[in-house]
């Protein structure tokens, strides 16, 4: 079988299945596992696939046809720049989250100490870590197994993952941060339903869900960054089509400054926040 043969055959069988982005997962699928370009399948259209090759795809499809995610079928995903583990343990980066970056690096500051709530997979953290050296930088999150295993992969040192259970969080740290950042659980019950199936089924639902009405998390970064936020420090956080709710709750908490910023869909992303 050639590479542009494998293509068409799981093309084909994922359609089979109803998996509407048949084509794009295909060649995402078989670049992946092959290690070659996916322009390689149509430039190479002769290119012989031996049978292990054939076997690797050949499962990779058979997950996928269930609506496992791409991600946790091979094992990760890219975010910015690194290529970052996960597991079904932890939400799947999305591309929107890089918003954050972008406009830290807007800010056009340095940040003698950083910390990042609801680490996940450790990809603003380690980004971050990677982006201000010198920086110090703290990730905490309930499950912080595979954001020190990329920490070790990407070789960052200025990086500490603290195992905390952010809700119930009272005083866990001697300094205080110039800048945190969040993408916490934000949808509410109602929000949670509109969630397609393969979300829903295979990602954790503790990533999701933030609470009845979907502010829970938000209203605990306010209150914790009154006490651990410096003055003139920052908070951005990744938000949805409630942030409106969610400025109104750091208004009340004597946040004058804000600004929000759109993703590549247009929608309100990211909520950007400073403290006097």
């Amino acid at each position: 079988m050639t590479v542009f043969e494998l293509y068409n055959y799981s093309k084909s069988f994922l359609k089979k299945y109803g998996i509407t982005s048949y084509d794009e997962d295909s060649s995402y699928l078989i670049s992946s596992l092959l290690s070659i370009p996916k322009s390689e399948i149509f430039l190479n259209k002769e290119r012989k696939i031996n049978l292990n090759e054939l076997l690797k795809v050949y499962i990779a499809l058979r997950k996928r046809c269930k609506n496992i995610p791409i991600a946790y079928i091979l094992g990760y995903q890219y975010f910015y720049e690194d290529r970052f583990i996960v597991d079904k343990k932890t939400f799947i980066p999305k591309y929107d989250t890089e918003h954050i970056i972008y406009e830290v690096k807007n800010l056009g500051l340095q940040f003698k100490n950083i910390l990042d709530i609801c680490t996940g997979s450790g990809i603003l953290a380690l980004t971050l870590a990677k982006t201000f050296p010198h920086s110090k930088v703290i990730g905490i999150d309930k499950y912080i197994k595979i954001a020190k295993k990329n920490s070790k992969l990407l070789n960052i040192k200025n990086v500490e993952f603290l195992k905390v259970d952010f809700l119930k969080i009272k005083n866990k740290f001697e300094d205080k941060f110039d800048l945190i950042v969040s993408n916490p659980p934000y949808l509410s019950k109602d929000d949670l339903k509109l969630l397609s199936y393969e979300c829903k089924k295979y990602e954790p639902k503790r990533a999701f869900l933030g609470g009845e009405d979907g502010l829970i998390f938000y209203r605990k970064i306010k209150d914790f960054s009154l006490s651990f936020l410096n003055q003139n420090g920052y908070i951005l956080l990744e938000v949805d089509h409630k942030w409106q709710n969610v400025l109104n709750i750091f208004i009340q908490g004597g946040f004058k400054h804000y600004k929000i910023i759109k993703d590549y869909n247009q929608l309100e992303r990211v909520l950007i926040l400073r403290k006097e």
